[in-house]
């Protein structure tokens, strides 16, 4: 039987930490006077999108659900509130995987695949399976951040990593004639997360991974 060798992923983030104190913002320059400093530091909308910017950091974030694809086997996603248990869980999803496949334990390194991952799902999915000790994800996805084998369609997309650009999953899809986004986007993560749209949010992450998937296709990445 052909040996894994794909798996396409895509991670959806929510901030991490305690929530911030006022005294802990900084104002906007234009803001001179201390009352109008301190007006603007207790504002909720304003505390709140200082929250919600920790969920763009692999440090200050953490991973509410992982959506990944095995080759071209169905697309699966685990979620949870507790981080650990998202990780752990993708590493027995990864793990039964092998198992199914080969009817044995030992699992391989193999190429992770996602739109933008380079910079963002990469070091946090690297970072969680080093506090979590998941050795056996570890295997699968790299030791060491420089061992990771990888494959960024965003990077494809531009053509070369000199490009300052970006290109978004949907105008990627879009110039191939592949779906693009629906109603939802990754800014709305953590609002719908609020609001407990748990399943939502797992579900938004799935289908990412299938566009991604399609477009990887698409530009030859997985054949």
């Amino acid at each position: 039987m052909r040996a894994i060798q794909w798996i396409t992923f895509d991670l959806e983030t929510l901030p991490g930490g305690d929530y911030p104190k006022p005294e802990e913002l900084k104002a906007p320059a234009q803001y001179k006077k201390p009352e109008s400093i301190l007006a603007w530091q207790n504002d909720p909308k304003n505390l709140d999108a200082a929250y919600k910017k920790r969920a763009l950091s692999y440090i200050e974030g953490k991973i509410f659900c992982i959506g990944f694809k095995i080759d071209d086997d169905p697309t699966d996603v685990v979620w949870d509130n507790d981080e650990a248990n998202v990780i752990q869980g993708f590493e027995k999803k990864l793990v039964d995987a092998f198992y199914e496949r080969f009817k044995t334990s030992t699992i391989h390194k193999c190429t992770l695949v996602g739109h933008n991952i380079r910079h963002f799902d990469l070091p946090y999915l690297w970072l969680r399976a080093m506090k979590y000790e998941c050795k056996q994800l570890l295997k699968v996805i790299g030791i060491r951040p420089d061992d990771i084998d990888f494959e960024d369609t965003m990077m494809v997309v531009c053509v070369t990593d000199k490009y300052k650009g970006m290109a978004s999953l949907d105008k990627a899809c879009a110039l191939f004639g592949l779906p693009g986004k629906g109603d939802v986007d990754g800014s709305m993560v953590y609002d719908m997360w609020k609001a407990g749209k748990y399943q939502k949010i797992a579900d938004y992450c799935k289908e990412d991974v299938d566009k991604t998937y399609a477009l990887a296709v698409k530009l030859g990445i997985i054949v």
